[in-house]
């Protein structure tokens, strides 16, 4: 079957374990034989010089024959060892590669949590759904990382077993358990990344109120500066200036109270809260400015 190319997944596990248990019965045939032979010559030593002669060189042909047979049992056992080395090591880079794609998935579904909204600005459409998908896809990529480490140490404890028979591969467990050590320091930077998401959309839902009274001040504001903006030599009316008076007296009252709050929460904010707090008070302050 291997030289017919006939080694592909758990079919390959069964041949290598078939090979392993006529190497087996090989050996102990051998042995057995030997044995007779020994038993054999003991008895030759009685004979004649003459019968002891014809038999010992039968024997000693015996004997080569049981050589040959010890040199092509070694033969097929290095091989199979080496077969069965080749099989443990693809089979722990398949897992790692496909742990290595969960990771690139989460890495791809982390970058969509940009689009959850600036710092001061509401939440944006779907970002609920964006947070909780890179969640999900954080934990099939966790679950990917701990699966290919489990293989690769249930691997590399049978490859150590060959090893000692001469099949070494120390260089190859090294390489793939250094690509498993760097996805998860990966992990570990994605899934930071994907925490501070889910706090800053939480920031966001519980202060939306808030952003919502000053994105009220900030078109307050913008609508006094289109008010009082020069329209040419046209006078202007006292009627005009009384209706620009309450306007810009509301502007100010909303702006200002907004302006209080949010100082007030900054006090004792910190993290996330503080930044998103800060950029609302930034947008006020903007506002601030064009009142006055």
């Amino acid at each position: 079957p291997f030289l017919r190319g006939e080694q592909h997944g758990k079919d390959l596990d069964t041949l290598i374990a078939d090979a392993e248990k006529i190497a087996t019965k090989v050996h102990t045939a051998l042995t057995e034989a030997q044995s007779l032979v020994a038993k054999r010559m003991i008895e030759v030593a009685r004979f004649t010089e003459g019968p002891a002669k014809s038999v010992k060189e039968e024997i000693d042909m015996l004997q080569k024959r049981m050589e040959d047979g010890r040199e092509r049992l070694q033969q097929f056992r290095a091989s199979t060892a080496e077969r069965k080395r080749t099989h443990l090591l693809e089979d722990v880079d398949t897992k790692v590669t496909a742990a290595e794609a969960e990771v690139q998935k989460m890495a791809q579904a982390t970058q969509a949590l940009n689009s959850i909204g600036l710092p001061g600005e509401a939440a944006a459409e779907g970002a609920q759904d964006v947070v909780e998908q890179a969640s999900l896809v954080e934990r099939a990529a966790q679950a990917s990382i701990v699966a290919a480490r489990k293989h690769l140490l249930l691997r590399t404890t049978e490859l150590k077993k060959l090893a000692m028979a001469g099949a070494h591969s120390g260089s190859e467990l090294g390489r793939l358990q250094t690509r498993v050590n760097s996805m998860q320091q990966d992990m570990t930077k994605l899934r930071t990344t994907t925490k501070d998401a889910e706090e800053r959309l939480r920031v966001k839902q519980l202060n939306a109120e808030l952003a919502m009274r000053v994105h009220v001040s900030e078109a307050e504001v913008d609508k006094v500066a289109a008010a009082v903006a020069p329209k040419g030599d046209e006078a202007v009316s006292a009627e005009t200036v009384e209706r620009l008076d309450k306007v810009m007296s509301s502007a100010t009252a909303k702006i200002s109270a907004t302006s209080t709050l949010l100082d007030v929460k900054l006090k004792t904010a910190s993290g996330i809260l503080k930044e998103e707090l800060s950029a609302m008070r930034a947008k006020v302050t903007r506002a601030e400015k064009k009142l006055a």
